[in-house]
């Protein structure tokens, strides 16, 4: 449990802007995959990377930048190896995500108790405004770097919990669901509360034939929805210019600038500069903060300590800039590959945890996120049998 909580919670703790705990342990991760017999896996997986660095580099790709990019490349694919064996021979994997629960909940209860204090709301609030107009106000983000990260990492804790809370399984579950929504909503993360919307609107239509039958669904839409209105109605009387009006009154306005960065300029970005070197094959790794530097912070007019921040923020687009569409096929093709060949269909965490991060990859995260590559394995290789939809299905 402290790796675990090392790799969940503190990963970034104290560490400059960049450098993770994940990275720094890759040594002990390269052991235990030698240890485990899927040393071929990582050395095919640094081959190919290899290969398009040959390719790069012989299209004027900077070499500096591109070593250490494969360097964070390799050393985030050995995590996400060594995170797959884990989990694999891991056979407690409900404790787990009891611990993971209990863990979160003591840690936002010391967050709210250190909110009053600046030393407090540094350490465990983000505060940096969300979108114009909008002043900044705390969110939370406990050890991590960001709020949007946190939620991020929180999501296959909410769906378990989520999924066992309406299946009836759950008995605690009145205490369970502010467990899991309170993190949410204190993150105020539009970009993982969406997808996880989405996600869960799309679980429920194919999985409607078998949820339609269960007494707890009654129940539960019920009293969500009556939550649900009284908190609406509340927002509207008590607090009417809230940040969430406001945040979706600009992103429907389109003047939401995270919004159009991340769903529609982080593209245009991106084809233009594969389209510079090769759109099929990209520019390489590393190589965007260098190409891209001018005509992204010419168009953002970008000045002072953000002029030296640039980066597509969403891993779709990056993936496009970096690899080209030979890039974006691949990675498309290999998840589908793996939704059939796992059936990850016939259960509802793994079905909803997978369009989760198959949706937000398109919003969000970065090409070598460790946490993007951590919901993946989960989502496709933890598999929790009281969860499965076949248990449910009306006669």
């Amino acid at each position: 449990m402290p790796i675990v909580l090392l790799i969940y919670f503190f990963n970034s703790f104290l560490l400059p802007h960049g450098l993770l705990y994940s990275a720094i342990l890759t040594p002990v991760f390269i052991y235990w995959i030698w240890k485990s017999n899927s040393l071929l896996y990582l050395i095919l997986s640094a081959f190919v990377i290899v290969l398009f660095d040959i390719y790069h580099i012989s299209n004027g790709a900077d070499l500096k930048s591109l070593t250490v990019s494969s360097t964070l490349f390799i050393s985030a694919i050995s995590f996400c190896i060594a995170s797959w064996n884990w989990l694999r021979d891991h056979t407690d994997l409900k404790s787990l995500m009891s611990g993971l629960l209990k863990w979160n909940s003591i840690f936002v209860l010391l967050a709210l108790a250190a909110a009053p204090f600046a030393f407090g709301r540094a350490l465990l609030w983000y505060e940096v405004p969300i979108s114009p107009g909008i002043a900044s106000f705390p969110r939370l983000k406990l050890f991590t770097y960001e709020a949007a990260f946190y939620a991020f990492l929180f999501a296959p804790v909410f769906l378990y919990y989520f999924w066992r809370i309406i299946l009836g399984i759950e008995r605690n579950w009145l205490m369970i669901t502010m467990a899991i929504f309170l993190p949410l909503i204190l993150s105020l993360s539009f970009g993982v509360t969406g997808a996880l919307a989405v996600a869960l609107s799309i679980a429920a239509l194919v999985f409607w034939t078998q949820l339609r039958t269960l007494p707890s669904i009654k129940k539960t839409l019920l009293y969500g929805g009556t939550f649900s209105i009284i908190f609406l109605c509340v927002l509207v009387l008590v607090y009417p210019e809230n940040p969430i009006f406001d945040r979706l009154t600009n992103v429907f306005q389109g003047t939401d600038t995270s919004a159009r960065g991340r769903l529609f300029e982080s593209f245009m970005f991106a084809f233009d500069l594969a389209n510079s070197k090769s759109i099929w094959l990209g520019v390489g790794l590393g190589q965007i903060k260098i190409l891209g530097h001018d005509l992204i912070i010419n168009f953002y007019q970008y000045e002072g300590e953000f002029a030296d921040i640039v980066r597509i923020p969403n891993a779709m687009g990056e993936l496009l800039a970096t690899y080209g569409i030979v890039g974006v096929i691949y990675k498309l093709s290999l998840e589908i590959y793996l939704f059939f060949k796992h059936s990850l269909y016939t259960n509802y965490f793994n079905f909803s945890l997978f369009l989760f991060v198959f949706i937000y990859q398109f919003t969000g995260s970065y090409l070598v996120n460790t946490a993007e590559l951590l919901l993946w394995t989960t989502a496709i290789f933890v598999r929790f049998p009281e969860l499965n939809a076949s248990y449910f299905k009306s006669e």
